[in-house]
């Protein structure tokens, strides 16, 4: 599952759930979408255990 966010708070609390539903994280990258704001995000590849 990849899971791409504009909110790294949000995206924690709900890795943490995704975690004890069985995901594991495989890979982060951090991805500027709009460069004239200061805003980015992030993309989390998640596999189920």
């Amino acid at each position: 599952m990849v899971y791409v966010s504009c909110n790294p708070a949000r995206q924690s609390k709900d890795t943490e759930l995704l975690a004890d539903a069985g995901y594991q994280i495989k890979k982060i990258s951090l991805v500027d979408q709009f460069a004239h704001t200061s805003h980015i995000e992030t993309v989390v590849l998640f596999k189920k255990k």
